[in-house]
């Protein structure tokens, strides 16, 4: 069992009785969740170790009423007994009041601790994304350093095929992932013209658009094969009577576009219908 002992009952009338508060003290800490304690005064001696002339001093005490208790209930007394036909078993009479009065003060203790581990995962939070922003700033800083310093020959012989469709007045820039190899954005452009036979011009939305797919390892290794795969695909080419939409590079830069070419939505069916 527990019970919550306060502070005031250092200061009270029973300060002057320590027999009453050391009987009082064991009565709070053994007694059930409604403050009954229904055993002898030799039981309660023997389970705390007091003598058992302090317990029964004590217990006479805290009968008694007191004028000068802080509770007018039950004229002050601190305990009453259960029955008036014995000697033993006793109701904790201000018992259900300090009961509520620990359970408001657990809340209070509990919601302070609920707060602080709040403010705490906040402030990692806030810090995780400062640093978060602090990188991407720094990564794009490398990005535009790429875009001015990147060698315009990288891959030469795909960018002369492709450099009647191609704006040159737009740098031509890099992207790669780890552990691959650089795949330059005029190589993904250019066989996008090659393949479809529309002039993409490198906007600087479609740059950073590309860039970014180039940055995941599944767009890098497959970006050519859904080039193709649009290629063969009428409906991606506007040979339907659905309509005379047409696939475009900025269409196959959405966030899902490229998985969905892969896993054969877009293909020309043998019974003539797509799996959209």
């Amino acid at each position: 069992m527990y019970g919550k002992i306060f502070a005031e009952m250092y200061d009270g009338t029973l300060a002057d009785n320590w027999e009453a508060l050391v009987t009082f003290q064991q009565m709070i800490v053994l007694c059930d969740s409604n403050g009954i304690i229904d055993v002898t005064p030799r039981a309660l001696a023997s389970r705390t170790g007091i003598p058992i002339e302090i317990i029964d001093k004590g217990i006479a005490i805290l009968e008694r009423p007191d004028p000068q208790s802080r509770s007018a209930a039950m004229n002050g007394q601190r305990i009453h007994r259960l029955d008036e036909h014995r000697d033993w078993g006793w109701q904790i009479v201000n018992h259900e009041k300090y009961r509520d009065r620990k359970s408001a003060h657990e809340k209070r203790e509990k919601d302070a601790a609920r707060a602080k581990r709040y403010r705490e995962r906040r402030k990692l939070q806030n810090v995780t994304e400062r640093d978060e922003n602090v990188t991407e700033r720094d990564e794009s800083r490398k990005s535009r350093h790429t875009d001015t310093d990147t060698d315009t020959d990288t891959d030469n012989s795909e960018a002369k095929a492709s450099s009647e469709t191609l704006d040159h007045r737009s740098p031509v820039s890099t992207a790669t992932v780890e552990g691959g190899e650089p795949v330059s954005l005029s190589q993904v452009i250019g066989y996008w013209n090659s393949q479809m036979g529309t002039n993409c011009r490198c906007t600087d939305g479609r740059r950073k658009d590309l860039r970014t797919r180039l940055n995941s390892g599944f767009w890098r290794d497959n970006w050519k094969n859904a080039i193709d795969k649009i290629a063969a695909s009428d409906f991606c080419r506007g040979k339907t009577d659905r309509g005379t939409w047409k696939a475009t590079l900025d269409w196959l830069l959405k966030p899902d576009t490229l998985t969905k070419v892969m896993e054969g939505k877009y293909d020309n069916k043998e019974n003539g219908k797509r799996l959209l």
